[in-house]
């Protein structure tokens, strides 16, 4: 009994102290006018990973690296790497971003509606309302031949082979 003591005293002994490694990395992130960058990129090592918020700001808990690098990055911006020491440690860094402006010249933006994007698809969309086939006594090549675009040549009678052409394509 007195060894199974040892052992839980020991076991929670080691938490405290892998609990206390345990750091907390927060900061803001701004562009030299002081204005808070929304998404920009930031990276603790090489598998943690965040991005900032409409405020600039982002936080990484429970980082147990010693001495982890910070690195940073965003469209337009120059990238920043900075290894963070004891003395940053659980403190709120503000970080200044400054312009790349050899890399981005211009943003180009464009925005189409649903509307105009089915009209450059390069085909037709047609939907046939199956609640008015229903009760409809014909055959599926009849039906589909009402489809605007469509053009079904069939070779014989009911159940024979046919051709089947998309606007003009076979």
């Amino acid at each position: 009994m007195l060894n199974f003591k040892k052992h839980i005293l020991l076991f929670l002994f080691s938490l405290c102290i892998s609990f206390g490694n345990a750091q907390q990395i927060e900061g803001i992130i701004r562009d030299v006018n002081q204005l808070p960058l929304l998404g920009a990129t930031i990276q603790i090592d090489v598998d943690t990973y965040t991005t900032t918020n409409s405020d600039g700001y982002f936080i990484f808990e429970n980082i147990k690296a010693v001495n982890p690098t910070l690195k940073i990055s965003m469209i337009g911006f120059l990238n920043y790497s900075k290894v963070l020491t004891n003395t940053t440690k659980n403190k709120v860094l503000h970080i200044i971003l400054k312009e790349d402006v050899s890399k981005l010249s211009e943003i180009i933006i464009d925005g189409k509606s649903k509307e105009e994007l089915k009209r450059n698809t390069g085909y037709s969309i047609g939907i046939l309302k199956t609640k008015k086939l229903k009760n409809l006594n014909a055959d599926i090549n009849q039906v589909i031949k009402t489809t605007p675009g469509v053009n079904i040549r069939e070779t014989g009678g009911l159940g024979s082979g046919f051709n089947l052409s998309l606007n003009g394509l076979s």
